[in-house]
Formats: C-alpha cells, sequence, structure tokens
C-alpha cells in the first residue's frame, strides 16, 4: 500500500540506524546502490573519506575533474585518482609551485608556465587556464600533479 510507505520505511531506517554507523550502513539503507560519482580529490578529499567509512563494498566513482571554468579531466582509475585530461576544452599550463610564491601579490609579473610536454612528471603544479574563447587567463587553486603525457594521452592526479 502506498500511503503505508513512509511509515514502514521509517521503520526500517530506525531499525537500521539503531544499529550504529558501521562500515555497510550506506549498504543497509539503499540495497540497489553500487556506486557513488563524487569529487573526491582536492579540497573535497576529507568529505570522500567519510562517505567511504559507511560505503563498504560500493565503488566511488569520482567521475571527472573540472575547474570552474572547465572540464579538466575524466576519471580512468577511481582507486588511483587518476584522471585523464580533456584538452580540447580549454588551453592548460602548469606553474610551478615555487614560482607562484614568488609571484603572488605582484600585479604585472611575468609568469613562467609550462606546458604538459615540458613538465616533470610526479611534480606538482598549479594549473593556469586560459578559457576556450581566449577570453582570460588564470591560475587556479587546483594543485596537480602530471603522471603520464604522450603525445595523444596526459594522464595526472590530485595533489
Amino acid at each position: 500500500d502506498l500511503h503505508s510507505f513512509p511509515t514502514r520505511r521509517s521503520s526500517d531506517l530506525a531499525i537500521i540506524l539503531s544499529a550504529g554507523l558501521g562500515p555497510s550502513v550506506l549498504r543497509q539503507l539503499w540495497p540497489q546502490l553500487n556506486q557513488i560519482l563524487a569529487f573526491g580529490k582536492g579540497e573535497m578529499y576529507g568529505y570522500t573519506e567519510k562517505v567511504k567509512k559507511y560505503a563498504e563494498g560500493i565503488v566511488m566513482n569520482d567521475s571527472y575533474y573540472y575547474t570552474e571554468e572547465a572540464i579538466l579531466g575524466k576519471a580512468i582509475d577511481s582507486d588511483e585518482g587518476l584522471f585523464e585530461c580533456l584538452v580540447e576544452n580549454c588551453f592548460y599550463e602548469l606553474l610551478p609551485l615555487e614560482h607562484y610564491a614568488n609571484i603572488r601579490g605582484r600585479e604585472g609579473m611575468e609568469v613562467k608556465t609550462r606546458l604538459w610536454t615540458e613538465a616533470e612528471t610526479g611534480k606538482p603544479y598549479y594549473l593556469v587556464v586560459t578559457t576556450n574563447a581566449g577570453l582570460y587567463r588564470y591560475i587556479t587553486n587546483h594543485i596537480i600533479v602530471p603522471q603520464e603525457v604522450l603525445h595523444h594521452s596526459i594522464k595526472f592526479t590530485i595533489y
């Protein structure tokens, strides 16, 4: 009966939650749940780790990594936090962390960025984005780490 559903569901929830928040509580609450799409890297890492404590046996899929202006990459291995760059969306450059400290608060200072092919793999960089239309260029607060740079593919993780 449709009218008894809310009462029945609240009784089910009360039983599940009274047992405590264990590692499989999300599976108990939603038995059909098999994947969580989330942005689990960078500044959201802490929240994702908290959800994982209750999501035993459920795949955490980071799906896409994005900046304020563009989708930067598509997840290819959520467990490793590995993304493949979607280079057709914007023009991306990399700024070494040590260079960022030298230019903060200094208007008009030349920014020495690197192209993906000039970057050292395994080293963290600030992401610099030029919008698709070329309207403006800015340094994001996103720190990424190139893992593999090939002619046809760029793979990175979030620092």
